[in-house]
């Protein structure tokens, strides 16, 4: 699958790049193709030499490729560009390529690579990057679970220093021969950390109701600080619930769809699912569950309402007013005792 998954980007970048030659738009399209993080799988068999993956705070973890292609945008020769940067640069970045206005008073976490791209200078401004995790075992982030970027040297855990230049897979520690370094990037943490630590546990909420994106779907892994363990969980159904955090776009008319197997599956909520043979393994059998009522609660809406064996979905429709609320449904059995939440969660603004 590690294999097919390339093919299957490849093929897809295909398709696009033959939309845009087909629709007139290539020649004045920004394309960028980046990657989330480090690989999950294909360590073993190509890393880049870099050590770590997924989740590592080694540069395998977090380097990805950066690749931007805009042939009317004048931009400089193709060609590898060896300056620090981070995904924070994409939004300031297209805004100045695509010569928008910027809202007085906004700031950006990020700078703009666009001179840099264009040729018309060289290097970026001397700078220092944080790379800080949350786990999903421990949602709130801890002072400490990060790397720390400047230059040549890499910071880990603030207890690892090492110098890319000379050891680009991350296998000696110098920190003792290099104090002064150490201390300059420490401060630039403490800093860092200070500045964010206020609402480092603030959630992004998830919008509804917006023109952009219409209907939504939430997902049990969006629910506030409890740990889903995505397809497997699902199937083996434990007994967990959670809160998604939300934001209503605009006073309307809302459907919620509870489900507790995507629509795609097209099954009855109380119903399991046999196990599904994949390209690496086998997913196990989807586990049967009593559930006779499913219950939704969004802000000053609660209702609690039957289920029956033949039901696929369960639907509620609630009149919200605009601005942030929480969000919660709950599946249950005959006593009315909690089974688990509804995984899918299916919002249409109507």
């Amino acid at each position: 699958s590690f294999f097919g998954m390339i093919a299957n980007i490849d093929e897809n970048m295909g398709k696009l790049e033959r939309m845009l030659i087909d629709a007139g738009l290539r020649d004045n399209t920004i394309v960028i193709f980046l990657t989330d993080n480090g690989t999950n799988y294909g360590d073993q068999i190509f890393n880049a030499g870099m050590k770590g993956k997924k989740t590592s705070l080694y540069e395998g973890g977090h380097r990805v490729p950066f690749f931007i292609r805009w042939p009317a945008g004048g931009l400089r020769n193709p060609g590898e560009i060896a300056e620090l940067a981070q995904a924070q640069d994409v939004l300031p970045t297209l805004i100045e390529l695509a010569e928008l206005p910027i809202p007085q008073g906004t700031m950006f976490d990020g700078l703009s690579l666009a001179r840099l791209l264009r040729g018309h200078e060289e290097t970026l401004p001397d700078r220092t990057l944080v790379v800080q995790y949350s786990r999903a075992t421990a949602p709130t982030p801890r002072k400490g679970d990060a790397a720390v970027l400047w230059k040549r040297w890499r910071l880990v855990s603030n207890t690892s220093l090492y110098d890319l230049s000379t050891d680009p897979r991350q296998t000696r520690n110098v920190m003792s021969r290099y104090p002064d370094v150490v201390a300059q990037m420490r401060s630039h943490y403490e800093a860092w950390w200070a500045g964010v630590a206020p609402t480092v546990n603030t959630f992004s909420r998830l919008t509804i109701g917006s023109e952009a994106a219409n209907p939504v779907l939430l997902a049990s892994p969006e629910w506030r600080n409890v740990l889903l363990n995505q397809q497997y969980e699902v199937r083996t159904a434990p007994v967990k619930n959670g809160v998604w955090k939300i934001g209503v776009e605009r006073a309307a008319t809302y459907q919620f769809e509870l489900r507790r197997w995507p629509v795609e599956a097209d099954t009855e909520i109380t119903a399991g699912l046999p196990p599904y043979e994949a390209v690496d393994g086998t997913y196990v059998e989807g586990k049967a569950l009593p559930i006779a009522y499913a219950r939704l609660k969004v802000a000053k809406f609660d209702q609690t309402v039957p289920v029956s064996a033949t039901d696929k979905v369960i639907s509620f429709t609630v009149n919200l007013p605009p601005g942030p609320t929480d969000l919660q449904t709950w599946f249950l059995d005959a006593n009315r005792k909690l089974l688990t939440g509804a995984y899918y969660v299916y919002v249409t603004r109507l």
